[in-house]
């Protein structure tokens, strides 16, 4: 319980200083302040699909992924795996702001451009 406080709280500080555009940089920020980096990798399949395979497969279709990270869609990647894997940490993307998301969406997305993508490291 005060995990999540705490997540809550540092979600609205960090909302606050957010800027109105998306940005891929700070998607990533958001990316690994979330921990996502623990089963999605940018090209290695783990326990959730690749970045690479995301991007792929929402191309042309970033507001639907981004309505998924919202909770108002469902997964068109590996659908089967989101109910036992998945479902329970869409929690916390649910409390980004919606620039939050934006920018998460983008440094997903840049993983589907050559010469684009958004380093982890």
């Amino acid at each position: 319980m005060a995990k999540t406080s705490l997540l809550i709280i540092l979600f609205v500080l960090v909302a606050a200083s957010y800027p109105a555009y998306a940005d891929p940089g700070r998607g990533k920020e958001v990316f690994l302040a979330n921990k996502c980096d623990t089963c999605h990798y940018p090209d290695t399949v783990s326990l959730g699909p690749t970045l690479e395979k995301i991007s792929s497969t929402y191309k042309g279709k970033k507001a639907r992924l981004i309505r998924f990270l919202s909770g108002k869609e469902k997964p068109i990647v590996f659908p089967e795996k989101f109910e036992s894997v998945m479902e329970a940490y869409l929690g916390n993307t649910k409390l980004l702001t919606p620039e939050q998301r934006k920018d998460l969406a983008d440094f997903i997305m840049s993983h589907g451009e050559k010469g684009k993508r958004v380093r982890l490291k």
